[in-house]
């Protein structure tokens, strides 16, 4: 089963506006979440297959890519790197170090228990490396 977009005639590429030529699946990962379907332009469907960055967002029912996902704070952590000590920093708290699937690298000052979560759920997703330390 799928949540399908229906009646769209369009592109769903935010401020596209040519006619739509081939249908998208999205599977989120999620097992609690149904795969989304939309509408895409023979370009559109060209570059994404190529490995363009793209982003379907819920809100708007609208399909982000180039720099609109940056806009949009649409970027997502894709790669744990390691962490480091910070002077002056409680013991239980470090700064760690991500990168996201535009490659730059993000650091966080977290809690060791939430950092140890979050390694954990993304290692059994196949992201990043859990035995990365001191980045």
């Amino acid at each position: 089963m799928r949540a399908t977009v229906q009646n769209m005639a369009t592109c769903m590429v935010l401020r596209c506006g040519n006619e739509s030529a081939a249908t998208r699946v999205v599977h989120s990962g999620d097992p609690d979440r149904l795969p989304i379907e939309f509408r895409v332009c023979r370009e559109h469907d060209s570059l994404i297959a190529a490995g363009l960055p793209f982003r379907y967002n819920d809100e708007d029912h609208a399909v982000y890519v180039g720099r609109d996902i940056d806009a949009a704070g649409l970027r997502m952590l894709v790669d744990y790197l390691g962490w480091q000590d910070d002077a002056g920093m409680p013991s239980d708290m470090h700064r760690h170090v991500f990168r996201d699937d535009a490659g730059d690298e993000f650091s966080f000052i977290l809690p060791d228990w939430l950092a140890g979560t979050l390694r954990r759920r993304w290692a059994e997703q196949g992201i990043g490396d859990d035995d990365v330390q001191g980045a």
